[in-house]
């Protein structure tokens, strides 16, 4: 540790170094990288969810402009072209012979998605909270309320489509990428190309999916596949609406929500349960999970198990019981509705619906919800070391004086 006398960042408000070059263009972004050689792929997904590939027709590109190769194994289909909106109109034009599903695999919008997502059956379930007695409770409220919530998917949409660029030169493998864990990505493109991990290298650059498990993890691994392939430099891009449909999507959730006040209007009980479609949540860069692994088949024994949540809150409730459950879609591997990551993860699930019913009982009792909240965070003293509850009373008091 420094003497105090000797820190020169601290209470200072030093200059960004990335402002001036974005502000005034010059800034080179990972999209922006070229290299000597240089091919550009785009690759073909299944036109709906379930579907096998049966055969690619590769004479129906062979004369296009610019064509240099298709890639395909298992379900996994690209197409390489020397510039890039050749490989934009070569990727739109292969003929692809795919056999659909008998039935559909996915559920039918987010009316049929919330129906089955309360009556499967869940994966894992468990109580994390389970304080006082929470039947009792009920039993002598002086009233309860009852409601229920649903969040659908809720997909990155990053500012610009996943991308990266793989270098095979000089005996190892050098990706350009701006996904958010670098030293990951080179364990995961080792792993799943069988390269020493000595061999793989990742640079990073400014990107805009920097932030939770979005898709420049598999942009990255397929540009690393293809570059291997091919023995060139590959530029892999995907396209906007292949990033709103494929794209990892912070988990839906449905609740189911409780409360009990006694006649002086105060809530004695919260009955909380939280159900996720987040059954085979994905990882960071991890070789059999990423979606090229999925769609050649690659793919690990057990899914991964996924996460509820619960409220995030210090408000003191002296009788609360949680249940928290996972549940698994009908397709579980070579889906659009991949789950990951999506800061904060299942904070905002379960924030909106847990305050949204705090809202609800402070309205049952005729009370300022403001005034509602204050009550129950100052009914307690404790406070956990980031000083939570002691944030949550500065924050209302910051709203009221507004």
């Amino acid at each position: 540790m420094k003497p105090v006398q000797e820190l020169k960042m601290v209470g200072t408000s030093p200059q960004r170094y990335d402002i001036p070059a974005k502000v005034d263009g010059s800034l080179k972004w990972a999209v922006d990288v070229k290299l000597p050689g240089m091919v550009h792929a785009r690759n073909v997904k299944p036109p709906v969810a379930g579907a096998t590939l049966i055969s690619v027709d590769e004479s129906s590109v062979r004369g296009m402009p610019g064509f240099v190769k298709v890639v395909s194994k298992g379900n996994y289909v690209a197409v390489v072209c020397e510039r890039e909106e050749q490989a934009i109109a070569a990727a739109k034009a292969l003929k692809c012979n795919w056999q659909k599903p008998a039935a559909p695999q996915l559920l039918a919008g987010s009316d049929g998605l919330f129906k089955y997502m309360r009556e499967t059956t869940p994966k894992s379930s468990q109580t994390p909270i389970n304080i006082g007695n929470v039947d009792a409770a009920f039993a002598g409220a002086a009233k309860v309320v009852e409601a229920e919530y649903e969040i659908p998917f809720q997909g990155h949409t990053a500012i610009s489509p996943a991308h990266a660029l793989a270098d095979p030169s000089n005996g190892q493998m050098t990706i350009y990428s701006n996904d958010m864990k670098s030293y990951g990505m080179r364990n995961g493109v080792a792993q799943f190309l069988g390269m020493p991990r000595e061999q793989v290298r990742v640079i990073w650059m400014e990107g805009p999916q920097g932030y939770g498990r979005t898709a420049a993890d598999d942009a990255g691994f397929e540009a690393a596949y293809i570059a291997k392939e091919l023995g060139r430099p590959v530029r892999m891009q995907w396209m906007r609406d292949e990033e709103q449909a494929w794209d990892t999507k912070g988990p839906a959730f449905t609740f189911t929500i409780r409360g009990a006040l006694d006649a002086q209007g105060n809530m004695i009980g919260l009955d909380y349960t939280a159900r996720s479609a987040d059954y085979n949540h994905l990882g960071y860069n991890e070789p059999d999970t990423v979606l090229i692994a999925q769609l050649m088949g690659q793919r690990r024994d057990r899914p991964a198990a996924g996460s509820s949540a619960y409220p995030n809150d210090m408000y003191a409730i002296p009788n609360r019981r949680t249940l928290l459950e996972v549940v698994g879609l009908p397709l579980v591997w070579e889906t659009p509705l991949r789950t990951g990551n999506l800061r904060d993860p299942n904070g905002p699930q379960s924030t909106f619906a847990a305050e949204s019913f705090i809202d609800e009982m402070a309205f049952a009792a005729k009370a300022d919800p403001l005034e509602f909240r204050m009550r129950m965070l100052t009914a307690a003293r404790d406070d956990d070391n980031g000083f939570k509850r002691a944030r949550s009373i500065a924050v209302l008091k910051a709203a009221a004086e507004k």
